[in-house]
């Protein structure tokens, strides 16, 4: 409806209830005890008192300033109600020919509302606008102290009253259309009448959704731009089953692991179905069922009115141990009758016959990638190269890489290839960080390549772990190898070996090299000891994961990967269903995952040919530990633009010597540290430090010292004199 057929319409309807008003009035004139008769209101004060109400429609005003301007003799009362029927009907049919009905006529057919409702609502919408409507009726019921309209005055008011418009399954209380206000020892004749507010506005023309509901409710802006042709060819497929059915489904579940896609897809049905949505915090709910039964029937009734639909996002309430909140949104969905959004991981069970279930997947990397090549197409000249890479390691929707990009390009640096690459990689690193609730930490990489200490095979196996991350949107998708196979996408390593040997410093060598995040899994927040729970929280970090880019670390991963054995009692069963749940998720899983073991031989053997890579940590040899040490502990100014750490001459051969690990040598550093730290002069690390603290790790690790190792030489001796 264009501005200027909204504004006839509106002024129609004035008049409309401006007659229906003087309607309702002149009936009650015509009811009132001829021995009490009305006192009537002057004409220029009542005029004035219906434009403040109509506005300045002085024909309007006219009628029922006309019907108050009463006398004592019965036929002139009749001649008013007669006049004032013959204005209604008058107005009636101006909107019958003007093909829209007036705001009661269009509440009727919502409702299903019978002639007799439709004058109950108008009697109350009389006593809301006209300050003598409440006066007369308690004239008329003989209680002038309750100057309100009720029930049994609507019976003997209107022609062919209807009992049955009381039951609470009738439309008046049903939908919440006519508050019954009945106290107790008050007969339900008695029972007062009063409309509720939204109806109030509504039947003026005023669409206003009830306050009660913006407390729980919040509108949501579904202008959406950015769809994919993809995405908008599934959004119609979805409305066209919507709009075909002669049943709408009550309730649409979209599943899926990224709420944000979800949230977008609900976004795209509700802009071509032309809804009005709006969210609702599953927090927000009431734990009354009185109170949940209330907010039913508000949101029934608005819903109807102004076109409203409803979603819930259960992802953040499926992360709770606590089920309430989702438990109270399956009783809120059951009472409802009106189409509801649920985004969720899971489809909810039990499912409606007329539910509406729709699996959300990610966007693809090919998908990605056509978007990405279209934002870059004039910012770097391998932007087909950086399409591809971005695409393959991370997954965002077309705002958040817009801007992500528009920051990129507010940042003063200069504007080359590499920087443009480097910070844009970064910007989209850190929008697509998950939040796990603690079940994985972010670790803060410090290791480079220069602070690895391995064998050239073993360095040689992590550089082409590296390199296959970097080449994955080349082979996969430029060569077309994803095309052929769907499983093995992802990229995971074994890092197995003696604890201290450098496993998760390698895992930080290799996230820092590739600028990624790395996540270690939290062990204690990820198993569960009810049943499924494990499973859940495990499918919780795959998913996170696929879509952040982020490295995910399984330190000490035995304790998920264990060996299947043999099944003797329901536990055993249960520990089996859990690896094989892994073997299965680690195997369509398309990141990259590093998992990290002192005990090789407990993980399951059915794992290793789902491992890209096994790199084994071997204890450091004579010339590594010789490098560990002079790499921790260096003398002089060895590390460009680092502070100097005050080391005296170290004999790092007889250092070497010492059977340590990697991780023991860095906590013999730091203890050496700590103790020249704590002289009062003389804070320099000197030999003796050092080996006081290799004794000290040495009787820690329950071996067996010889005195005559940890003693000094005669020039270590005069060193530390001097």
């Amino acid at each position: 409806m264009s501005q200027l057929e909204q504004q006839q319409w509106q002024d129609l309807n004035d008049r409309y209830v401006t007659a229906a008003v003087a309607w309702v009035r002149a009936l009650l004139v015509e009811k009132c005890p001829s021995t009490h008769p009305p006192i009537p209101m002057p004409r220029k004060q009542k005029r004035g008192l219906l434009s403040s109400l109509f506005g300045n429609n002085s024909d309007s005003a006219k009628v029922v300033a006309g019907a108050t301007a009463t006398h004592d003799i019965p036929g002139e009362l009749a001649q008013s109600v007669a006049d004032s029927t013959a204005q209604l009907n008058a107005v009636e049919s101006e909107l019958e020919i003007a093909g829209t009905g007036s705001a009661l006529t269009q509440l009727a057919v919502r409702f299903g509302l019978s002639p007799f409702e439709q004058k109950i609502l108008l009697l109350c919408l009389a006593f809301e606008l006209d300050t003598h409507v409440g006066w007369m009726c308690g004239l008329i019921q003989d209680k002038p102290h309750r100057p309100f309209p009720t029930f049994g005055l609507a019976m003997s008011l209107f022609s062919a009253p209807e009992w049955m418009s009381t039951p609470w399954a009738r439309p008046l209380r049903k939908f919440r259309l006519v508050e019954f206000r009945h106290p107790s020892g008050t007969p339900l004749c008695g029972a007062e009448l009063r409309l509720e507010e939204t109806i109030l506005h509504y039947l003026r023309g005023v669409s206003s959704v009830d306050s009660r509901l913006l407390s729980f409710a919040t509108p949501m802006n579904v202008n959406i731009t950015d769809l994919s042709d993809c995405q908008k060819a599934s959004i119609d497929r979805v409305c066209n089953t919507i709009t075909r059915t002669s049943k709408s489904p009550s309730v649409i579940q979209l599943t899926g692991p990224d709420s944000i896609e979800s949230l977008r897809f609900a976004k795209g049905i509700a802009e071509s179905l032309r809804w009005n949505l709006f969210e609702m915090n599953l927090e927000a709910l009431p734990t009354s069922t009185m109170d949940l039964e209330e907010l039913s029937q508000l949101w029934h009734r608005d819903s109807r009115l102004f076109g409203l639909v409803l979603l819930f996002d259960s992802h953040e309430s499926s992360r709770s141990t606590e089920p309430a909140s989702t438990t109270r949104m399956l009783r809120l969905l059951a009472s409802m009758h009106t189409p509801t959004i649920v985004i969720t991981r899971e489809r909810l069970s039990p499912a409606g016959e007329n539910d509406l279930c729709i699996d959300i997947a990610c966007p693809s990397v090919k998908e990605q990638f056509t978007m990405w090549k279209r934002l870059l197409r004039d910012d770097c000249s391998d932007s087909l190269q950086l399409s591809g890479e971005l695409s393959r390691q991370f997954s965002l929707d077309p705002s958040t890489a817009d801007e992500a990009i528009a920051a990129v390009r507010r940042q003063k640096d200069p504007n080359t290839a590499a920087r443009f690459r480097r910070h844009l990689w970064r910007e989209c690193r850190e929008r697509t960080r998950p939040r796990l609730e603690g079940l994985a930490q972010r670790i803060d990489v410090k290791a480079k390549w220069s602070d690895l200490v391995l064998s050239p095979d073993r360095e040689s196996l992590l550089t082409q772990l590296r390199d296959q991350v970097q080449s994955r949107w080349r082979v996969y998708d430029d060569w077309g190898m994803a095309d052929r196979m769907n499983r093995g996408l992802g990229i995971s390593a074994l890092f197995a070996g003696e604890s201290g040997t450098g496993k998760t410093m390698a895992a930080e060598v290799v996230a820092n090299d590739l600028d990624l995040d790395l996540y270690r899994v939290d062990l204690s927040s990820v198993v569960n000891k009810y049943i499924g729970e494990t499973e859940k929280h495990l499918r919780r970090l795959f998913d996170a994961f696929e879509s952040c880019g982020a490295i995910l670390f399984f330190d000490e991963c035995d304790a998920l990967f264990g060996k299947r054995s043999e099944v003797k009692d329901s536990h055993d069963r249960y520990a089996n269903i859990e690896t094989n749940y892994l073997l299965q998720r680690l195997e369509s899983y398309r990141g990259l995952a590093i998992l990290a073991t002192n005990n090789r031989a407990a993980l399951d053997t059915a794992f290793l040919r789902r491992l890209r890579f096994v790199v084994t940590f071997a204890m450091p040899t004579n010339e590594e530990r010789f490098e560990i040490w002079r790499k921790l502990l260096p003398v002089g100014s060895e590390r460009a633009n680092e502070p100097r750490i005050p080391v005296m001459s170290l004999d790092y051969e007889r250092l070497a010597q010492f059977q340590l690990s990697g991780g023991s040598i860095q906590n013999v550093v730091l203890n050496a540290a700590f103790r020249a730290a704590s002289r009062p002069k003389n804070n320099r690390i000197t030999m003796r430090d050092v080996l006081d603290a290799v004794k000290d790790e040495t009787v820690k690790l329950e071996r067996p010292i010889n005195e005559s190792d940890f003693r000094l030489n005669e020039t270590e001796v005069e060193e530390a004199v001097a």
